[in-house]
Protein backbone atom coordinates (compact mmCIF):
# COMPACT_ATOMS: atom_id res chain seq x y z
CA UNK A 1 0.00 0.00 0.00
CA UNK A 2 1.07 3.18 -1.02
CA UNK A 3 0.89 6.37 1.24
CA UNK A 4 1.84 9.71 -0.39
CA UNK A 5 3.33 12.36 2.33
CA UNK A 6 2.68 15.76 0.95
CA UNK A 7 2.19 19.73 2.11
CA UNK A 8 -1.73 20.22 2.65
CA UNK A 9 -3.46 22.54 0.74
CA UNK A 10 -6.68 24.06 0.39
CA UNK A 11 -8.28 21.65 -1.67
CA UNK A 12 -7.45 19.23 1.95
CA UNK A 13 -9.07 20.96 3.95
CA UNK A 14 -12.57 19.81 3.56
CA UNK A 15 -11.16 16.15 4.04
CA UNK A 16 -8.72 17.07 6.95
CA UNK A 17 -12.01 18.61 8.95
CA UNK A 18 -13.62 15.29 8.73
CA UNK A 19 -10.98 13.13 9.94
CA UNK A 20 -10.00 15.28 12.62
CA UNK A 21 -14.25 15.22 13.75
CA UNK A 22 -13.71 11.31 12.92
CA UNK A 23 -10.97 10.84 14.71
CA UNK A 24 -9.06 13.59 16.90
CA UNK A 25 -12.20 14.63 18.94
CA UNK A 26 -13.77 11.08 19.47
CA UNK A 27 -9.96 9.28 20.52
CA UNK A 28 -8.29 12.25 22.06
CA UNK A 29 -7.46 12.20 25.71
CA UNK A 30 -8.67 15.69 26.65
CA UNK A 31 -11.46 15.92 23.97
CA UNK A 32 -12.64 12.32 25.01
CA UNK A 33 -12.90 13.61 28.64
CA UNK A 34 -15.22 16.65 27.47
CA UNK A 35 -17.51 14.79 25.75
CA UNK A 36 -18.10 12.32 28.29
CA UNK A 37 -18.55 15.08 30.79
CA UNK A 38 -20.88 16.81 29.36
CA UNK A 39 -18.75 19.74 28.47
CA UNK A 40 -17.53 19.76 25.13
CA UNK A 41 -19.20 22.66 22.36
CA UNK A 42 -21.57 21.60 19.62
CA UNK A 43 -19.94 19.28 16.98
CA UNK A 44 -21.26 22.06 14.73
CA UNK A 45 -19.25 24.65 16.17
CA UNK A 46 -16.09 22.43 16.54
CA UNK A 47 -16.19 21.50 13.20
CA UNK A 48 -16.31 25.31 12.14
CA UNK A 49 -13.60 26.34 14.29
CA UNK A 50 -10.93 23.82 13.09
CA UNK A 51 -11.93 24.18 9.34
CA UNK A 52 -11.20 27.95 10.35
CA UNK A 53 -7.65 26.44 12.31
CA UNK A 54 -6.72 24.81 9.19
CA UNK A 55 -7.34 27.36 6.31
CA UNK A 56 -5.32 29.67 8.46
CA UNK A 57 -2.57 27.22 8.43
CA UNK A 58 -2.41 25.99 4.94
CA UNK A 59 -0.06 28.35 4.13
CA UNK A 60 2.62 27.44 6.50
CA UNK A 61 4.96 24.64 5.08
CA UNK A 62 4.60 22.35 7.97
CA UNK A 63 1.42 20.84 8.12
CA UNK A 64 1.29 17.47 5.93
CA UNK A 65 -1.36 14.55 5.01
CA UNK A 66 -1.03 11.89 4.29
CA UNK A 67 -2.70 9.99 1.26
CA UNK A 68 -3.73 6.53 -0.01
CA UNK A 69 -4.95 7.43 -3.38
CA UNK A 70 -5.87 10.99 -3.26
CA UNK A 71 -8.00 10.34 0.25
CA UNK A 72 -6.49 12.22 2.82
CA UNK A 73 -6.16 9.12 5.65
CA UNK A 74 -3.98 11.44 8.05
CA UNK A 75 -2.78 14.86 9.04
CA UNK A 76 -0.55 16.82 11.26
CA UNK A 77 -0.97 20.30 12.08
CA UNK A 78 2.16 22.53 13.01
CA UNK A 79 3.27 25.86 12.32
CA UNK A 80 5.95 27.72 13.19
CA UNK A 81 6.01 30.05 15.91
CA UNK A 82 7.82 32.77 18.19
CA UNK A 83 8.36 31.77 22.45
CA UNK A 84 5.80 34.81 22.81
CA UNK A 85 3.19 33.78 20.61
CA UNK A 86 2.76 30.26 21.29
CA UNK A 87 2.72 31.31 24.96
CA UNK A 88 -0.47 32.98 24.09
CA UNK A 89 -1.93 30.38 21.71
CA UNK A 90 -5.91 30.74 21.90
CA UNK A 91 -7.92 27.02 22.30
CA UNK A 92 -11.75 26.20 21.70
CA UNK A 93 -12.20 25.35 25.22
CA UNK A 94 -11.45 27.23 28.65
CA UNK A 95 -10.63 24.15 30.54
CA UNK A 96 -7.88 23.30 27.86
CA UNK A 97 -7.15 26.85 28.07
CA UNK A 98 -6.20 26.90 31.62
CA UNK A 99 -4.34 23.33 31.28
CA UNK A 100 -2.09 24.50 28.85
CA UNK A 101 -1.22 27.89 30.53
CA UNK A 102 -0.51 25.30 33.71
CA UNK A 103 1.96 23.10 31.32
CA UNK A 104 3.42 26.43 29.77
CA UNK A 105 4.07 28.16 33.25
CA UNK A 106 7.70 28.27 33.85
CA UNK A 107 8.47 26.53 30.98
CA UNK A 108 8.98 29.58 28.22
CA UNK A 109 12.62 29.87 29.10
CA UNK A 110 13.51 26.69 28.18
CA UNK A 111 11.70 26.69 24.82
CA UNK A 112 13.55 28.19 21.61
CA UNK A 113 12.85 31.45 20.30
CA UNK A 114 11.35 30.26 17.36
CA UNK A 115 10.31 26.59 16.42
CA UNK A 116 7.54 24.93 14.80
CA UNK A 117 4.59 23.78 17.14
CA UNK A 118 3.28 20.37 16.37
CA UNK A 119 -0.42 20.20 16.73
CA UNK A 120 -2.97 18.32 15.91
CA UNK A 121 -2.97 14.73 14.94
CA UNK A 122 -5.25 11.94 13.22
CA UNK A 123 -5.05 8.83 11.26
CA UNK A 124 -8.06 8.13 9.86
CA UNK A 125 -9.49 4.28 12.28
CA UNK A 126 -8.64 1.88 8.65
CA UNK A 127 -5.05 3.07 8.74
CA UNK A 128 -3.89 3.33 11.98
CA UNK A 129 -0.93 1.01 13.28
CA UNK A 130 0.72 1.16 10.02
CA UNK A 131 3.37 3.86 10.91
CA UNK A 132 1.59 6.97 9.71
CA UNK A 133 1.67 9.09 12.28
CA UNK A 134 5.36 8.92 12.75
CA UNK A 135 6.27 9.56 9.01
CA UNK A 136 4.15 12.48 9.39
CA UNK A 137 6.49 13.28 12.30
CA UNK A 138 9.18 12.74 10.67
CA UNK A 139 8.29 14.46 7.42
CA UNK A 140 7.60 17.91 9.62
CA UNK A 141 10.91 17.75 11.88
CA UNK A 142 12.56 16.97 8.32
CA UNK A 143 11.23 20.52 6.88
CA UNK A 144 11.59 22.21 10.45
CA UNK A 145 15.30 21.23 9.98
CA UNK A 146 15.35 23.49 6.95
CA UNK A 147 13.86 26.33 8.68
CA UNK A 148 16.50 29.21 9.14
CA UNK A 149 16.15 30.05 12.71
CA UNK A 150 14.52 27.64 13.53
CA UNK A 151 15.68 26.17 16.89
CA UNK A 152 13.74 23.26 17.74
CA UNK A 153 10.05 21.22 17.75
CA UNK A 154 7.59 21.17 20.55
CA UNK A 155 4.51 19.17 21.10
CA UNK A 156 2.08 19.46 23.90
CA UNK A 157 1.70 15.71 23.69
CA UNK A 158 -1.85 14.34 25.79
CA UNK A 159 -1.61 10.69 25.35
CA UNK A 160 0.50 7.84 25.77
CA UNK A 161 1.11 6.86 22.11
CA UNK A 162 1.68 10.64 21.13
CA UNK A 163 4.43 11.23 24.19
CA UNK A 164 5.68 7.23 23.01
CA UNK A 165 6.42 8.33 19.38
CA UNK A 166 8.27 11.67 20.21
CA UNK A 167 10.48 10.35 22.96
CA UNK A 168 11.51 7.55 20.62
CA UNK A 169 12.59 10.37 18.25
CA UNK A 170 14.51 12.08 20.56
CA UNK A 171 12.35 14.67 22.36
CA UNK A 172 12.95 15.46 26.02
CA UNK A 173 10.42 16.77 28.33
CA UNK A 174 9.71 20.19 29.62
CA UNK A 175 7.52 19.94 31.57
CA UNK A 176 4.33 17.57 32.88
CA UNK A 177 1.63 17.94 34.24
CA UNK A 178 -0.41 14.73 35.96
CA UNK A 179 -4.41 14.67 34.68
CA UNK A 180 -5.91 14.58 38.30
CA UNK A 181 -3.72 17.31 39.94
CA UNK A 182 -5.06 20.22 37.58
CA UNK A 183 -8.89 20.76 39.55
CA UNK A 184 -11.52 22.93 39.27
CA UNK A 185 -10.51 25.92 42.10
CA UNK A 186 -13.95 26.17 43.25
CA UNK A 187 -14.43 21.78 43.73
CA UNK A 188 -10.86 20.51 44.19
CA UNK A 189 -12.57 17.88 41.47
CA UNK A 190 -10.23 17.41 38.66
CA UNK A 191 -11.27 19.21 34.99
CA UNK A 192 -10.72 16.14 33.29
CA UNK A 193 -11.93 13.05 34.76
CA UNK A 194 -12.24 10.38 32.05
CA UNK A 195 -8.50 10.77 30.79
CA UNK A 196 -7.50 7.00 30.94
CA UNK A 197 -5.00 5.27 30.82
CA UNK A 198 -3.13 8.39 29.84
CA UNK A 199 -2.22 9.47 33.41
CA UNK A 200 -0.84 13.29 31.99
CA UNK A 201 0.32 15.74 28.96
CA UNK A 202 3.71 16.26 28.45
CA UNK A 203 5.24 19.63 27.07
CA UNK A 204 8.00 18.00 24.44
CA UNK A 205 10.91 19.56 23.36
CA UNK A 206 13.47 18.37 20.61
CA UNK A 207 16.17 20.73 19.86
CA UNK A 208 17.71 21.20 16.57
Amino acid sequence: MEIVYEEATTADVTQMVDLIMDVFVTMEPLNVSLLKQGRSKPRDVRREAFKTEITNLIPSPFTVVAKHEGKVVGLRLASLQTRSAYLNLPYQHEEVKGLMKLLKEGAGDQLPGVFVNLEVSAVHKGYQKMGISGKMADWVIQRAKTEHGCGGVVSEATGLFSQGLLLKRGFQCVKEVLYEEYKDDSTAVPVFQHTQPHPSIKLLLLEL
